[in-house]
C-alpha cells in the first residue's frame, strides 16, 4: 500500500506542477486518539524505522518557508499550531510557549523536518553548544513502542506515557544521558497506516493557517504552490487537542 500511495502522490504532484499537490484521501483511515498499549503486543526486539522528524527552532517562519521550499524545493507538508495549554511543556519538555506555529517539511523517503516558531526576541543558540536541537523523533511500529516503554522502565529511564499528538502520532518522550530530548512515535491504531500521507491536512486547513502568516492574498497563493495536502479532510482527532 505504501508504494501505491507514494506513486499516487508523485503522479499528483507532477500533474499539478506550479500549484499545491493534492493527495487522494479516500484510502486513509481516521484516528481516534484513544488507543493504549494494553491492546498492543510487545515486539521481540525494538526496531526503529529511521528518523521520523527533526524538530528545530526558528524565530521567522516566513524566511524558513522561503528557504526550505523556495531554495531546497521541499514540500510544506503540515502547518498548524501547538496547544494553548502548556501542560505538554510541563510534562514532556515541549516548547514553553502556547499556540506557536509548528510546520513540517518533507525531506524525502518518509522523513520530515519540523520547525517551531519561537518569539522574535528569543536568543540565537550556538550550534557548537551541546544539546541545542529541540528534539529528535524516531518512527517505530506499535509493538516496538511497547517494548521501548518496558526497556526504559527496566533501565530506570524517566519517560512520558504514550501521548496522542494528533493524526497517527502516539509519542513517548524521554531524555538521553546528554540531556537531549528524544521521541519515539508509532501508530497504535493500525499496523499498515501510510506513514507520510496519514500526516497530511486538507488544502483548506493548510490555507486557513497560512492565512495568519500571509494576510496578502497574492503572497498567500504564491506560498500555496509549495503545499502538499489531502483533497478533503479525514475524520478523526486533530492536532494538540
Amino acid at each position: 500500500m505504501k508504494a501505491t500511495v507514494q506513486h499516487d502522490v508523485e503522479t499528483t504532484r507532477e500533474a499539478r506542477a506550479g500549484g499545491p499537490a493534492l493527495v487522494p484521501a479516500g484510502g486513509l483511515r481516521p484516528h481516534t486518539g484513544t488507543a493504549t498499549l494494553a491492546s498492543v503486543p510487545v515486539a521481540s526486539r525494538i526496531a526503529l524505522r529511521n528518523v521520523d522528524h527533526l524538530a528545530l527552532n526558528t524565530t521567522d517562519m516566513r524566511k524558513t518557508i522561503d528557504f526550505y521550499c523556495g531554495v531546497l524545493e521541499m514540500r510544506l507538508a503540515m502547518a498548524f499550531r501547538t496547544s494553548a495549554s502548556l501542560e505538554k511543556s510541563r510534562v514532556a519538555g515541549a516548547p514553553p510557549f502556547p499556540n506557536i506555529r509548528h510546520y513540517m517539511f518533507e525531506m524525502g523517503d518518509g522523513g520530515m523536518l519540523a520547525f517551531f516558531e519561537y518569539p522574535p526576541d528569543t536568543p540565537r543558540g550556538n550550534r557548537d553548544v551541546d544539546g541545542t536541537m529541540q528534539h529528535v523523533a524516531f518512527y517505530a511500529d506499535r509493538g516496538s513502542l511497547h517494548r521501548l516503554v518496558k526497556r526504559l522502565d527496566e533501565h530506570g529511564v524517566w519517560h512520558t506515557p504514550p501521548l496522542y499528538v494528533g493524526w497517527r502520532l502516539y509519542s513517548v518522550y524521554f531524555y538521553d544521558p546528554n540531556g537531549i530530548r528524544l521521541e519515539v512515535t508509532a501508530d497504535l491504531e493500525h499496523d499498515d497506516c501510510p506513514r507520510d500521507e496519514s500526516l497530511l491536512q486538507s488544502l483548506e486547513e493548510v490555507r486557513a493557517e497560512l492565512r495568519t502568516l500571509y494576510p496578502d492574498a497574492a503572497e498567500l497563493e504564491r506560498v500555496m504552490e509549495y503545499v502538499v495536502a489531502l483533497d478533503r479532510p479525514v475524520p478523526g482527532a486533530g492536532p494538540y487537542e
